[in-house]
C-alpha cells in the first residue's frame, strides 16, 4: 500500500496486442487512480494500456480491494459497548447529474453525496455510511445511511444537525431565552470533544476522489466510498 504515494511509471505504449500489467501494478493503477481522482485515460497513458483496460481494471479490482482489506482492517472497526464515537458528515462533490435528483445541497451549493462518518475520540476512522444524496439533512442521513446500525454499541456524539437521533448533541437555544453560563460550559466541552471527527473527515478526503468532483456512474460511488474507507484505515491504522 506504500505505493500509493509513489510516482507512477512511466510506460511507452507498445502497438499490437494490449499490454497485460501484472497484478501488483495493475492495483497500483486503481490506488493512483483513486488517490488522486485521475482520470483513466491520464492513468492508462501512464501505465501503458488502453483507458478501456484502466477502466477494467478500476472497475474489477475496486471492490476487490474492499474485500482484501475486509478481514485485515476488522479489528479497527470493532466498537465496545459505550465507547464514545464521534459523527459528522460531509459532502463528496460530484458532477452535475440532472438524471439524479436530491444531488444538489443547499448549504454547500453544490452536488454531492452525502457521507456520514465515525471515529474515536482521537480522530481514527471507525465507519463510514453508505453514501445519501447530497440534499438529504445528516440527522435522516445517519440513519438511512446505516452507520446509526453499525455503531449502535456506542454513545454518539454529534452536533445540532443530528437533532431527534441518538446521537448525544450541544444545548440548543431556546427561542425565549439566551442560554445560561452552564449550558454555554457544557456547549464548549462537547465542541472539544467531538473535534477529533474533523480530523477523520479531512484525512478520509486526502483521498481526491472524494474532495474533488466524481466523474464516474452514480451506482459505482458506495463501492468507491468502501473501497477508499477501507484504504484509509489500513494506511492510518494498519497493519494489526
Amino acid at each position: 500500500m506504500d505505493l500509493v504515494g509513489r510516482a507512477a511509471p512511466s510506460f511507452h505504449r507498445r502497438r499490437g496486442r494490449p499490454r497485460a500489467l501484472p497484478l501488483a501494478d495493475a492495483v497500483t493503477l486503481v490506488l493512483f487512480v483513486l488517490r488522486n481522482n485521475a482520470t483513466q485515460q491520464l492513468a492508462g497513458e501512464l501505465w501503458g494500456v488502453s483507458q478501456a483496460t484502466a477502466a477494467r481494471l478500476c472497475r474489477t479490482l475496486t471492490p476487490m480491494i474492499t474485500t482484501a482489506l475486509e478481514q485485515v482492517t476488522r479489528p479497527a472497526k470493532v466498537i465496545r459497548p459505550g465507547t464514545v464515537v464521534l459523527v459528522d458528515g460531509t459532502l463528496t462533490p460530484s458532477w452535475e447529474w440532472k438524471n439524479a435528483p436530491g444531488m444538489h445541497s443547499g448549504k454547500h451549493r453544490m452536488t454531492g453525496h452525502n457521507v456520514q462518518i465515525a471515529a474515536d475520540i482521537h480522530g481514527w476512522l471507525l465507519a463510514v455510511g453508505h453514501p445519501a444524496p447530497g440534499a438529504r439533512h445528516d440527522s435522516t442521513a445517519y440513519t438511512d445511511s446505516g452507520l446509526a446500525h453499525a455503531i449502535r454499541a456506542g454513545r454518539c456524539v454529534a452536533d445540532l444537525g443530528y437533532l431527534g437521533t441518538d446521537c448525544l448533541i450541544p444545548h440548543r437555544k431556546p427561542r425565549h431565552r439566551p442560554l445560561t453560563d452552564v449550558e454555554r460550559a457544557a456547549n464548549r466541552r462537547h465542541a472539544r470533544l467531538r473535534s477529533p471527527v474533523e480530523r477523520a473527515v479531512a484525512h478520509l478526503k486526502t483521498w481526491k476522489i472524494l474532495s474533488t468532483p466524481y466523474r464516474g456512474p452514480l451506482e459505482r460511488f458506495p463501492t468507491v466510498l468502501a473501497a477508499v474507507s477501507a484504504l484509509e484505515i489500513y494506511r492510518s491504522r494498519g497493519p494489526f
